[in-house]
């Protein structure tokens, strides 16, 4: 079957979808980020050669069934948003497993009912503020609906990008009416860029990605949505937030 690329990353597709297509996400040589006592850490001096080999060695792999299945970003369901949130997931702790040999140093993102519903509240403020996150994070929104999910926040909003603990997020080439194909092939662009071609933002999504700002975590809770402008949301609360708060933060999944 024939798959026409949706992304506007510059990573691509495969041309054709098969019935038993997987995704994975390989690191280039000269990666700067390595696992040593306990945490990750960033070479002082490195080439961004990395960066260009990344787009080399990463391509979508559509599958005939995500070809298939239609998205309606407007009413997306609760099972296609938990598909969405799986699959980001698994690419991301795939790579945490690499870059750790497989040592647990930080804990599995882990697709979480609760943290879909954040992301989805999240996403209903920046709905309602119609902002770009050209003009950075939403931090008013994001800090508001961790208030009311009992978890840490800021009310500092004058710096955007240092004061929300939650929210990694970009663009995306949708439209309302796509097909899981395209979504998945979205975020595993979006999740390839924040990795590998992350300079202008001072390499932030990747640490964010790659690991728990604290050490010792059970898991991440963990949550993909889109909101009306298709900018693609991934909401992490590390286990721990979520301990020894009176909150409305739902822990028995």
């Amino acid at each position: 079957m024939k798959y026409s690329d949706n992304s506007n990353f510059g990573y691509g597709s495969k041309s054709i979808a098969t019935s038993n297509a997987t995704d994975t996400i390989n690191i280039p040589a000269g990666f700067p980020f390595y696992f040593q006592d306990g945490k990750i850490n960033m070479q002082s001096s490195f080439s961004n050669e990395f960066t260009k080999t990344s787009y080399k060695i990463n391509k979508f792999n559509p599958n005939t069934n995500d070809v298939n299945e239609k998205v309606n970003l407007t009413s997306v369901t609760k099972a296609q948003q938990y598909e969405m949130t799986k699959y980001a997931a698994d690419l991301i702790n795939s790579v945490r497993h690499r870059i750790s040999n497989n040592v647990s140093y930080t804990a599995d993102l882990s697709a979480d009912d609760t943290a879909m519903n954040m992301a989805n509240d999240i996403v209903a403020k920046y709905n309602q503020d119609k902002w770009s996150i050209f003009n950075g994070h939403d931090v008013k929104a994001i800090n508001e609906v961790a208030k009311n999910y009992g978890l840490d926040y800021s009310t500092d909003y004058s710096t955007v990008d240092n004061q929300q603990y939650y929210e990694d997020a970009a663009t995306s080439n949708l439209s309302n009416h796509t097909t899981m194909a395209n979504v998945k092939q979205n975020i595993y662009e979006a999740i390839c860029a924040m990795l590998f071609d992350d300079a202008d933002s001072a390499w932030g999504h990747t640490k964010s990605f790659l690991s728990s700002d604290n050490l010792g975590e059970q898991f991440e809770h963990f949550g993909v949505a889109i909101d009306d402008l298709k900018q693609i949301h991934f909401e992490t609360i590390p286990y721990s937030y979520t301990q020894g708060y009176q909150n409305n933060y739902d822990d028995s999944y």
